[in-house]
């Protein structure tokens, strides 16, 4: 079996994106988007659980969870993190105008390289 990589969790937030744009109903575009945040803020080292709507809880918890999961799977090689977070920006740069961007500032990204690394 081939361990997980960077694409593996991006693929992942893509799917929620497509999901949702296709969605029927308010209720399953919000539960996709709870899905997404949930796998980006994973990749960010943050839980947002105790602020996160209750009808979005789980689906927020399954993206967190599975995210982290991922993340716990990745090999501990060189650049990981860097790739995962460039990723997430061309994903983020391909989102129609009017969508929500996702929240990678360079400071978040530098911060978040350092507390990765001192996690392994």
């Amino acid at each position: 079996m081939e361990h997980p990589s960077a694409n593996d969790i991006l693929s992942r937030i893509e799917w929620c994106r497509l999901q949702r744009k296709g969605a029927v109903t308010r209720d399953e575009e919000e539960g996709w988007y709870a899905e997404e945040a949930g796998l980006i803020d994973a990749l960010l080292g943050r839980d947002q659980a105790g602020i996160t709507h209750p009808s979005l809880l789980e689906r927020y918890k399954l993206g967190l969870q599975d995210g982290q999961a991922l993340i716990r799977l990745l090999q501990p090689a060189t650049g990981w993190l860097k790739a995962i977070m460039e990723g997430l920006e061309q994903v983020a740069s391909r989102q129609q105008t009017g969508s929500a961007k996702v929240p990678v500032s360079p400071s978040a990204r530098s911060s978040k390289v350092h507390d990765e690394r001192a996690m392994l």
